[in-house]
């Protein structure tokens, strides 16, 4: 068995991190590189991924990015509204070394603030990292396991209402499309009804 390490994901190891991700159940799209790219697209970040080797296998990521601020740099696992980060691990080795690795970045001095957005699918205690504030937010999901037909499957858990506005869209003949040429009038929603809430709407580019 070769040598446990922690190390930066760079792209000659991209390979084996979405092999790791292909075995992980409790893995999120939010962990993917496609993610991690559109973030990067999104926000003017770095991404700052680490990743534990066990041999040639990973074992265990960390999702990072830094973000350089007026008051010094942000790292957040993850960053923009809330995605969903932290230790994602096949081994007590791996998650320990991945939150020793979390703990030695933030404490240089560079660093101001950092925060991790825990995975829902994932029952961890506090992590062994020195934090100031921790917040508690409401995760909902719902499980699709289907052994038959998915469409009578997927009615049969629906509230009754839906059922009905179904039926009614399909005998009325509504259909669904794709309208690129509309993005600007759902980002304009977007911001009218974060604005009535008090919230922050997505940017455009988004």
């Amino acid at each position: 068995m070769g040598k446990t390490i922690v190390c930066e994901l760079t792209c000659q190891f991209e390979e084996a991190y979405e092999a790791f991700l292909s075995r992980e159940k409790n893995a999120l799209f939010y962990y993917s590189l496609k993610y991690r790219d559109f973030l990067l697209r999104i926000i003017n970040g770095e991404a700052k991924y680490q990743i534990v080797f066990d041999g040639e296998k990973i074992t265990g990521i960390l999702p990072l990015v830094m973000i350089d601020g007026p008051l010094g740099v942000v790292v957040n696992s993850l960053p923009f509204f809330g995605s969903n980060g932290s230790v994602l691990a096949e081994t007590p080795e791996a998650e320990t070394l991945l939150w020793k690795s979390y703990q030695d970045i933030i404490d240089r001095e560079e660093i101001v603030a950092s925060t991790v957005i825990s995975n829902p699918f994932l029952s961890q205690d506090a992590p062994p990292i020195t934090f100031d504030e921790k917040d508690y937010r409401i995760s909902q999901s719902t499980s699709l396991e289907f052994t038959k037909c998915a469409e009578e499957e997927l009615m049969g858990i629906l509230d009754s209402s839906t059922r009905r506005n179904i039926r009614k869209a399909n005998k009325e003949g509504v259909v669904v499309t794709q309208e690129p040429e509309a993005l600007s009038v759902l980002a304009e929603m977007n911001k009218e009804n974060m604005t009535a809430i008090g919230g922050t709407a997505k940017p455009e580019n988004f």
